[in-house]
């Protein structure tokens, strides 16, 4: 019960921070320079300073560090480490004793392969109590065993089929797909006509 109240209570905070983090870096990094493939991301992010008697949790994450993907797997990377910051400054208590989160990230290059081996790894060489994965593909990849494993997929993507699998250790973050076409599809009537085009990306995102 105790390990199940500081992985909630860690999780949460991370989540309110770090879509904050994240709205807050695709805003700034609009000026920034395009080309991901000149901007390169650690692996393994600094361990926090611990005071006597505080105690670490650690939160991983798989997503695009590199290739064409680099730039938003970068952003939600850094989204999530500005969060983790933050909440550190001072920690968090459960049951009387602080935490302090520690973000452990592995590049999968937007390839749902490259997700399960990555946190197969995660999972044998770390202790993370949650997963941060940005696409669906890779969602899908870690549900094989994130139960039988016993972490939580933290799963950033809108992808509706995410929960059909009835997976009780997944947190689905962002809207549904299916939850937009209506309200989307309304406001463009109602501002723009009854034209419309849709253009998705040539990526499993797009596909979806």
């Amino acid at each position: 019960m105790r390990f199940k109240s500081i992985s909630c209570f860690g999780i949460l905070l991370l989540f309110v921070f770090g879509l904050a983090a994240c709205l807050d870096m695709s805003s700034s990094d609009s000026g920034d320079k395009n080309s991901s493939e000149t901007e390169e991301a650690p692996e393994t992010l600094e361990t926090p300073t611990l005071s006597e008697g505080e105690e670490i949790v650690e939160i991983g994450y798989s997503g695009p560090l590199s290739g064409p993907a680099a730039q938003y797997g970068i952003n939600v990377m850094n989204g999530l480490e500005m969060a983790a910051e933050e909440i550190n400054e001072n920690g968090f208590e459960v049951d009387g004793t602080t935490y302090k989160l520690e973000i452990v990230a592995f590049d999968d290059q937007y390839l749902p392969n490259e997700t399960g081996v990555n946190v197969k790894r995660m999972v044998s060489e770390n202790d993370p109590v949650a997963v941060w994965v940005p696409h669906s593909g890779g969602v899908f990849a870690t549900q094989e065993f994130n139960e039988e494993d016993n972490f939580i997929l933290m799963a950033y993507t809108s992808e509706p089929r995410q929960y059909e699998q009835g997976n009780e250790l997944m947190i689905g973050i962002p809207p549904q797909y299916n939850v937009w076409t209506e309200p989307f599809s309304r406001y463009q009537i109602e501002k723009f006509g009854s034209k419309m085009a849709l253009l998705p990306t040539n990526s499993q995102y797009g596909k979806d």
